[in-house]
């Protein structure tokens, strides 16, 4: 084509027709069609769900291009997704802007859904709060929307109501959901709790408090009180709505509440009104005990016997049984089982209201002040032991009145030595357990013996 004779021509054409002629054939080889572009359409479904970009018809797009759309909702509508008809591909559907390739005339479609509002309050107003605590705007159809509700003091969450087109999931659960299918209002309903008092009294020496300390509590509320002793006093155990021997209870107020601190004396005294005989008392854990060793005679003088047989020690020291004395049985007992014979609180020769202790009583004092091993000198008296006095860290006041034998000679004839004391509890047909401390000891020693000794009694309750 680059020769001038492939069209017939010769030389001494002039040049301007030879550049002409160039042109023609350019054109011819070439071709004179333009490349094909393409329209794309973007529309709002329904057309007043919202508008879109752009919003005329783009024309003259070539194949492969990527144009941008984007779609915003009007009131009350919200985005949904774009759909494509004809040659375009959609980046992402699902995003209000995105865009579009086109490969041919296209028409894209943003589509829009109706949206409705939630609204969730409480009934009464003062009841409690709920979340959304606003209303909820832009909710489509079928969405659910956790609700949620918290009652104030002295009230109680009842359930959720519904008016509109919403329907509740566990409307019971103060947690809850609500799908939304049109304008809905949510209602938290709650209801106030009924009021209760709690009386708290004392009896004895002592004092109690309170917390929360208020005249009245709402149902539900849990209230712990204290019980402090006063000096010479010691916390018994509560009455009313608790039973508990804890000082410090906690109660639940379903109800009106009564409750009574029980203190007692630690010391105190005691009238036997069978011979008007005084008797020191002391309060060591859950046991009150004679701080005296009983000296009972019984109502014709005759009952137990004084060591050495001189009433200044029965004064002293309280007077000496044989086990089946102080059990008030048959003498025929200090050689037989009578197990059958002893209740399980056996009176005995004690005042009515106190009973002769038990081995396991016996060991729960020894128990209570440290173990037995060094019982005797927490129990001892401060003095009357000789070299080996105690230190009466709790009051008991044990003093060593001695005993007798069986065959009736008197042991400890030197003051000081040996304190014994009986237990109701039989060791064998011949013997029953008892409790012994010296001089030379620290500890409360557990023995049997024969029935037929003479020891201390000490009265329990």
């Amino acid at each position: 084509m680059g020769r001038a004779k492939i069209l017939g021509i010769r030389s001494g054409v002039s040049l301007a027709l030879a550049a002409v002629l160039s042109a023609m054939v350019m054109f011819v080889v070439c071709g004179g069609d333009d490349d094909p572009t393409y329209t794309l359409t973007v529309i709002s479904d329904p057309t007043a769900g919202g508008t879109v970009s752009p919003p005329e018809p783009q024309t003259g797009i070539a194949a492969g291009t990527a144009v941008n759309i984007s779609a915003t909702a009007a009131t009350g509508y919200a985005f949904s997704n774009w759909t494509v008809s004809g040659s375009g591909t959609i980046a992402s559907a699902n995003s209000a802007s995105t865009y579009v390739i086109v490969n041919g005339d296209a028409t894209v479609t943003a589509n829009f859904a109706v949206t409705y509002s939630l609204t969730v309050g409480a009934s009464p107003v003062d009841g409690g709060t709920v979340s959304p605590p606003e209303p909820k705007t832009g909710i489509t159809a079928g969405t659910a929307v956790n609700i949620s509700a918290t009652a104030a003091t002295g009230y109680k969450f009842i359930n959720w109501t519904v008016s509109g087109a919403g329907t509740i999931a566990n409307a019971n659960n103060v947690s809850a959901s609500v799908t939304v299918n049109g304008d809905a209002a949510v209602t938290a309903n709650f209801e106030p709790l009924p009021e209760y008092t709690l009386t708290v009294s004392v009896s004895g020496g002592g004092k109690v408090s309170r917390d929360p300390d208020q005249e009245n509590y709402f149902a539900g509320t849990r209230v712990t009180v204290k019980a402090t002793a006063d000096d010479g006093y010691v916390f018994a155990g509560w009455t009313g709505a608790s039973a508990s021997a804890n000082s410090t209870v906690t109660v639940t107020m379903d109800s009106d509440l009564t409750l009574t601190a029980v203190f007692e004396e630690i010391f105190g005294t005691f009238i036997d009104a069978r011979d008007g005989k005084s008797y020191r008392t002391v309060k060591i854990g859950d046991q009150t005990w004679m701080r005296d060793n009983l000296n009972y005679a019984g109502g014709e003088g005759n009952m137990g016997l004084c060591f050495d047989n001189s009433p200044d020690n029965c004064d002293k020291y309280g007077r000496l049984y044989d086990w089946t004395t102080v059990m008030v049985l048959l003498s025929g007992c200090n050689n037989t089982i009578c197990a059958n014979r002893v209740q399980e609180e056996h009176q005995g020769i004690c005042p009515s209201g106190w009973h002769v202790p038990s081995n396991s009583e016996w060991k729960a004092l020894t128990d209570f002040v440290g173990g037995a091993s060094d019982a005797g000198t927490k129990l001892k008296a401060v003095s009357g032991w000789g070299p080996g006095n105690g230190t009466d860290d709790y009051g008991f006041s044990a003093l060593p009145g001695g005993h007798r034998f069986p065959d009736g000679a008197f042991h400890n004839k030197m003051y000081g030595e040996k304190g014994s004391w009986w237990s109701a509890t039989e060791y064998d047909a011949n013997g029953a357990w008892y409790r012994r401390m010296g001089s030379d000891s620290y500890s409360m020693e557990e023995i049997p013996d024969l029935k037929g000794f003479t020891f201390s009694v000490r009265c329990v309750r």
